[in-house]
């Protein structure tokens, strides 16, 4: 059996071999791309605890992408005064869905006495935001 698989190794001329390794690392590269691409769109962890997996299935890319930035950028850690005694603040846990939005104005949040506050977008900036959003998806798409 040996001997037959490297008779048939021997055979391919070296341009069908050139080819195959070629369409084998375009298969590679081009499934790696993809997953890396989809991985950025995929959705922050913190809304599982909001929605299904059947709903968060049925989402679109701008569905996605404008829930990530409600639970990573829809507020902004306010460092304005330097605070040498203030515990650092972990961004990447803080669940904005637990707290209710100003109509108009910034609301501000503590997580840690003393700290440095949070303000929460107000929810006139988030529309503002959620359509850019859109906007830019929609027109990168066309």
């Amino acid at each position: 059996m040996k001997n037959l698989i490297n008779a048939y190794i021997c055979k391919l001329n070296s341009f069908k071999v050139k080819h195959l390794i070629l369409v084998i690392l375009t298969v590679v590269l081009g499934n790696a791309v993809n997953g890396q691409s989809n991985q950025s769109q995929s959705l922050d962890s913190r809304a599982y605890s909001y929605y299904t997996s059947e709903q968060v299935a049925a989402m679109d890319e701008v569905t996605v992408a404008q829930l990530n930035f409600v639970f990573r950028n829809s507020y902004v850690l306010n460092n304005e005064k330097p605070c040498d005694v203030c515990p650092t603040v972990d961004l990447s846990t803080f669940n904005v869905y637990d707290y209710t939005r100003e109509l108009n104005t910034r609301k501000r949040v503590y997580l840690t006495n003393p700290g440095n506050p949070i303000d929460i977008l107000s929810s006139q900036e988030l529309e503002i935001e959620l359509e850019r959003i859109k906007n830019e998806i929609l027109s990168s798409s066309h």
